[in-house]
């Protein structure tokens, strides 16, 4: 999956479950909560850093201590303040 899909994904909200859609940020109509798209590693369930090297983004988790695979990654809607 590249960049341009993982950035079109709609995801559910999280408290009233409707999908959010990233049109100038991710800001749930029903709720009016903006959320922040997270990763998270499909084997511990930790949040996963982003590593940026070279143009590409990478994600590891520091629970497992491995590189995690893009296409593996659980992505989960965050609010933006935490």
């Amino acid at each position: 999956m590249d960049h341009a899909t993982i950035q079109a994904l709609t995801l559910p909200c999280p408290t009233c479950h409707i999908d959010v859609q990233n049109e100038g940020g991710r800001t749930c109509s029903q709720c009016k909560v903006s959320y922040d798209k997270t990763p998270f590693c499909p084997d511990c369930s930790h949040k996963l850093d982003a590593m940026k090297a070279c143009g590409n983004v990478g994600y590891y988790c520091n629970q497992c201590r491995i590189p995690k695979s893009r296409a593996a990654i659980v992505w989960q809607l965050t609010p933006v303040n935490e």
